[in-house]
């Protein structure tokens, strides 16, 4: 009797796990697996990859069966799809669709949508475009469509971005190249380099490319990077793609100072000086005293990369900021727009110690750009001083675009005031009429 009864419990076991995998089949075709990345993966990781001449080699290991969720989600994941899986079909993609478009409460309406992202295949990834066509370009949702249509889908998703309002070819690309690097890449590589206006031009899909390789194996990505037949500032953006992905996994392992050696290594030239500038502002808004510290050792130190620095250091102390930045003085270097926004800030919190400071700038320029900021910051709270800083200035040009920038504000509702202002100032006739015939003009009053 026993035996039957452990017969009979065996067996029923056996059901119930069948029902449930099945079951779990059809609620969620697509299985996810977000503990832990693969062995291939990690190797992938610190792979080294030959680049030919003028095009990019293609040599990766990745296959269509895996799949990386989009970066919005901040984890790697792989889908697995038996070759069973036949996605949603249409009744469901419809149903879920709807759904997805009408309900208000925002955890469900992302539960519809991963749901119809889990559902996608390439036969039907266009009727579930329908769902997300009328989306902004910029939106969550629609970029993690595309990147999964990419992904699934590969040269027909990106192909069907030409036909499309939006500008949906460069997510797609990043999908598909995170999913499949090698075909995206040898997809890539058969465009025309010399194309350069059009939507499937290699200078405005690099950046698409690269970012989606980076996303699994950014010492690859940095290797066709440093292979791209570029110029200037056409890296710019290609730069950032790689380097964004460099400073997440850099941060993300609790070493952010990675991402620095990432920077430095790079051969001198427009892609260090690009990477510089990018990984100093990003390590500035976590410790804006070491990227300072870092960026004066580097051999690509530059006025961006300064400026970039300063921009999130005043911020936090502005008097520290503008310190730094006098240590650069006698040097050939423009850091105009950094003494503007540095001294700008400092004014709004202390106003005179930033005004003591102005006679330690030695470079004339710096100190007239740091006087136009702290005019146009205290004008609406302290007109006269800003009036009467703004006639030390010394450069003409800036002198006279400070006056008028800052009577705007003192003198909106009285005219007045400003000519009387004018008349004691020591501005010359001609200045003086300047600035009366533009604040009239701005303001459509009449003399």
């Amino acid at each position: 009797m026993n035996k039957v009864i452990l017969a009979v419990t065996a067996v029923l076991a056996v059901l119930v796990s069948y029902f449930s995998y099945n079951s779990a089949i059809v609620e969620s075709p697509v299985t996810v697996d977000t503990k832990e990345t693969s062995d291939d993966t990690q190797a992938a990781k610190s792979s080294k990859r030959p680049v030919s001449n003028g095009n990019l080699s293609s040599n990766s290991s990745s296959t269509d069966n895996e799949i990386s969720d989009d970066e919005a989600f901040k984890r790697r994941i792989n889908v697995n799809r038996s070759s069973a899986f036949k996605g949603l079909t249409s009744a469901e993609i419809q149903e879920l669709g709807e759904k997805f478009k009408n309900e208000k409460d925002k955890k469900l309406r992302r539960e519809y949508f991963e749901q119809l992202l889990a559902g996608m295949t390439e036969d039907n990834a266009l009727e579930i475009r329908k769902f997300v066509e009328d989306l902004s370009e910029r939106s969550r949702e629609f970029r993690e469509f595309h990147k999964m249509y990419g992904a699934v889908a590969g040269a027909v998703a990106v192909n069907n971005g030409t036909e499309t309002k939006k500008r949906d070819v460069e997510v797609t690309l990043e999908g598909w190249a995170q999913a499949n690097p090698e075909a995206a890449l040898k997809w890539f590589n058969e465009l025309d380099p010399e194309v350069k206006d059009s939507m499937m031009s290699q200078k405005r899909l690099a950046h698409a490319l690269l970012e989606g390789i980076a996303e699994n194996d950014t010492a690859y990505a940095t290797q066709l990077l440093l292979g791209m037949n570029m110029q200037g500032g056409e890296y710019w953006r290609s730069v950032d793609s790689v380097g964004d992905e460099v400073w997440d996994n850099a941060r993300d392992s609790g070493d952010p100072k990675q991402a620095l050696f990432w920077a430095e290594e790079l051969p001198d030239g427009d892609i260090k000086k690009f990477a510089i500038m990018q990984i100093a502002r990003k390590y500035a808004r976590v410790d804006p005293v070491e990227a300072a510290e870092w960026l004066e050792k580097t051999s690509q130190t530059n006025n961006h990369a300064i400026g970039m620095v300063v921009d999130s250091w005043r911020r936090k102390d502005a008097a520290a900021a503008a310190n730094w930045l006098s240590s650069f003085e006698g040097q050939d270097k423009d850091l105009r727009g950094s003494y503007y926004s540095t001294f700008s800030s400092w004014a709004q919190k202390d106003f005179e110690s930033a005004s003591n400071y102005l006679n330690s700038i030695t470079d004339q320029k710096n100190q007239d750009y740091a006087k136009y900021g702290m005019t146009r910051t205290i004008s609406s709270k302290k007109p006269q001083e800003a009036l009467n800083m703004a006639s030390t200035i010394s450069d003409p040009k800036l002198r006279i675009r400070s006056v008028i920038d800052t009577s705007r504000n003192a003198f909106k509702d009285n005219p007045e005031k400003l000519v009387d202002w004018l008349n004691e100032s020591k501005l010359s006739p001609k200045e003086q009429e300047t600035v009366l015939t533009s604040f009239y003009k701005s303001g459509k009053r009449k003399r």
